[in-house]
């Protein structure tokens, strides 16, 4: 039995969602990684550690975890 093709709607829905999935693991790990690099500098930079460790990080993850949505294969056609 054929399947019928998911509307363009739904594919935005689940487009959307992936993106909010991959950005919450990259948010959270980029501030667990951020809270970690602050403990190995003195307590008033720890803002700068924050800044630098957890911007970075983000653009990692976002990046890590794409790859692993696309090699699992969670990927919106």
């Amino acid at each position: 039995m054929p399947t019928t093709e998911p509307s363009p709607s739904f594919k935005r829905f689940q487009r959307s969602l992936l993106r909010a999935a991959r950005a919450g693991l990259s948010g959270g790990f980029a501030a667990i990684s951020a809270d970690l690099a602050s403990w190995f500098v003195p307590a008033r930079y720890a803002w700068l550690a924050y800044a630098v460790v957890g911007g970075t990080m983000v653009m990692v993850y976002w990046w890590v975890w794409g790859r692993i949505f696309r090699n699992v294969g969670l990927v919106v056609e």
